[in-house]
């Protein structure tokens, strides 16, 4: 095992036994900007349904019992630590975690707060996630932190009882609407109080590297300069589910990045899902210059709220690994999402636990093995290339790019 300097001064490598993996030396300060995260390939993790502790309660292959669907299922941040060795190794340098709040007893997805100050017990509380803050930093992964301001967990009668002060109040919501969460009052002095007073004591004993927030654009914009500002400005990425591409770049006025869901609805979706033209892409691309910054967008082939990848493709192996390419070279910072290397195919369940293949890194479609390869090239590109250079068509017609 040694280690050498790579092209850059902010990479090295190491080897072990003929494998090479890439490594990146991180800034004192851990929350890091933009910079920092341009050339980073991301894995993301759903807590409860990623990895159970070996030596917990529960078996730690078995499946979820009936009904899981809507309830916690036994990932913790214990289990996650014991499996951070599948991720490097597979060549990524960061992981997008589960928000980390306390949630109702159906928010195993964390999306469902009803106490922004407190961890949540069910993923393993304070030493737990420490654990594996400091588990994936020694490995040199980058820790990306969903969150959540828009909505807690519960709504319809007396659901304020759930709540912490002073978000159980009916003036901490908007008036009731037909969903399957209560949606914050976030024009209200005190929540917003609340929240940022919250996340700030979270994230100063817990800090992200980074953070990936959650229905971004049903907050009203002018919340998210002071908020952000009141975090210290770390990196992140804003979740603006459309595939409207001027109305999704329009957010970078008051966020770093955003999911390129503009790429993933005009071009990965309909090329790789419908057969449509591989012009979709030239065309996708060319909304480039209409984004502040179009090489930290978080792009993706699949994620827990959209199909999978290799159900789009109806099964087309071939098509998948095409789309992957596109996600893991074009412009941006790609993303994948837990299973996809596995070959979960899950019709409309996107969420099934992830430990039932027991972490095998030969699964049958190959799939770990090819992100793999893949991963590599990159770093043998040069790291530098996706953030200086630009993804240029050289080439494209209905069934080629």
């Amino acid at each position: 095992f040694y280690l050498r300097s790579g092209v850059s001064g902010n990479y090295t490598y190491a080897t072990n036994g003929g494998d090479w993996y890439h490594y990146r030396v991180f800034p004192a300060r851990r929350t890091f900007p933009n910079s920092q995260w341009l050339g980073r390939s991301i894995y993301q993790l759903l807590t409860d349904r990623f990895a159970r502790p070996l030596s917990g309660s529960l078996d730690p292959y078995a499946t979820c019992t009936s009904g899981y669907s809507n309830s916690f299922c036994g990932g913790t941040w214990d289990g996650a630590v014991e499996r951070l060795d599948y991720i490097a190794n597979m060549g990524f340098d960061a992981i997008w975690i589960s928000p980390i709040v306390n949630n109702t007893p159906t928010g195993y997805h964390g999306y469902y707060a009803w106490d922004f100050n407190t961890l949540s017990p069910q993923f393993g509380g304070a030493t737990a996630l420490q654990s594996l803050i400091s588990a994936a930093h020694t490995r040199n992964l980058a820790v990306m932190f969903d969150m959540v301001t828009n909505h807690v967990g519960i709504s319809g009668t007396g659901y304020l009882t759930y709540y912490a002060s002073p978000i159980n109040t009916d003036s901490a919501y908007h008036s009731y609407c037909v969903i399957d969460y209560s949606d914050l009052n976030t024009e209200d002095s005190t929540v917003i109080s609340y929240l940022t007073t919250s996340y700030q004591s979270l994230f100063a004993t817990y800090p992200p590297d980074g953070l990936r927030i959650d229905t971004f654009r049903h907050v009203p914009r002018a919340f998210w300069t002071p908020f952000l500002s009141a975090l210290g400005n770390p990196f992140a990425i804003g979740e603006i589910d459309d595939s409207n591409t001027t109305y999704i770049a329009s957010y970078q006025d008051v966020v770093a990045s955003v999911l390129n869901y503009g790429l993933y609805y005009n071009a990965i979706k309909p090329v790789f899902g419908s057969g449509e033209s591989m012009s979709l892409i030239t065309s996708a691309l060319s909304y480039r210059s209409i984004y502040q910054n179009y090489s930290n967008l978080g792009v993706f082939a699949d994620n827990h709220d959209n199909d999978r990848i290799l159900a789009i493709t109806n099964g087309d192996t071939a098509l998948v690994r095409n789309a992957l390419v596109l996600t893991l070279f074009t412009d941006g910072i790609p993303i994948v999402y837990q299973g996809t290397e596995q070959g979960y195919t899950d019709g409309s369940e996107t969420r099934l636990p992830l430990w039932t293949t027991k972490f095998t890194t030969l699964p049958s479609l190959g799939f770990y093995q090819f992100l793999q390869i893949m991963l590599r090239a990159r770093r043998d590109v040069g790291l530098d290339t996706f953030i200086n250079a630009q993804h240029t068509s050289l080439y494209t017609t209905d069934s080629v790019h």
